[in-house]
């Protein structure tokens, strides 16, 4: 059965939340709070920025294709 759209951003969604709750939270909530953090859902890679635009840039720098997400460090996730 073929998945809608919505379902795999879900997916997206649903794996970063897991890095982050299961590696980056307690790191990164410590020093980085109100920040964001751009995770690479394939590899677990993540990236930081003051904004969501400069994290986001610092992901594009590093690695040009990735299946992103963006955390608000200390909030819920949104793809």
């Amino acid at each position: 059965m073929a998945k809608s759209y919505q379902d795999c951003i879900d997916r997206i969604g649903d794996e970063a939340q897991r890095i982050y709750d299961e590696t980056l939270r307690e790191k990164l909530e410590l020093t980085h709070m109100g920040q964001s953090v751009v995770i690479d859902v394939d590899t677990g890679n993540y990236y930081l920025g003051e904004t969501d635009y400069l994290a986001m840039k610092n992901a594009r720098e590093q690695q040009p294709y990735g299946l992103y997400c963006i955390i608000d460090i200390g909030r819920v996730t949104r793809i």
